[in-house]
């Protein structure tokens, strides 16, 4: 009696897993196919919103190549910032002047229009004025007459100064360029140490 007993009751606990098998089965199946598509909408990355994106980052990394040398830093207190010596004109004759004792030849610039130009042993006060890359030296004014010599390029410098119509930086210089395209002056700053004596 006692192992007919047993057999019924392992009867019995089979037929209860296989009920629950078949009635947990689509459960589980369902349940697996949703956590499937979950992850596949969680990892997926939709194509056109990633273009858009790296086409964003593409164009705001992407600088347009230089087409010239000269930079274009043009604004006033760059000017202001240094007492400049000439180191000489080049012209499109493909001529130049360089002088021999460049810190002969000075410009200051002040923040309130004055400019102070110091042209070997000559000496000039004057105003100017900027606009954007523009500058406008006023020529009318007093110079002293003292004669620097026979190889001063006093005179020639002076001439140069009046020509200038505009301006730029060009690694670390001061360039003014000569109305009409025909040339330009260079200047570096003056370091108190290079003043001819």
């Amino acid at each position: 009696m006692g192992i007919i007993m047993k057999n019924i009751n392992r009867m019995m606990v089979k037929a209860t897993i296989k009920n629950l098998n078949f009635t947990l089965l689509p459960s589980l199946i369902v349940a697996t196919s949703l956590l499937t598509s979950c992850s596949n909408q969680v990892n997926e990355t939709p194509k056109n919103d990633a273009t858009i994106i790296n086409s964003k980052i593409i164009k705001s990394e992407s600088y347009p190549q230089k087409t010239s040398t000269k930079s274009t830093t043009t604004q006033p207190y760059y000017l202001q910032n240094h007492r400049w010596q000439w180191q000489g004109s080049w012209y499109n004759n493909d001529t130049k002047i360089i002088p021999t004792k460049p810190s002969l030849y000075q410009l200051s610039f002040s923040e309130n229009g004055q400019l102070n130009i110091t042209a070997d042993c000559n000496s000039a006060n004057t105003t100017y004025s900027t606009n954007g890359i523009n500058i406008n030296i006023n020529k009318n004014y007093p110079i002293t007459q003292a004669f620097c010599g026979e190889a001063s390029l006093d005179n020639k410098y002076l001439q140069d100064l009046m020509r200038v119509n505009s301006w730029l930086e060009h690694q670390g210089a001061l360039i003014l360029e000569l109305e009409g395209h025909t040339g330009h002056m260079k200047f570096i700053p003056l370091i108190s140490s290079e003043v001819d004596k």
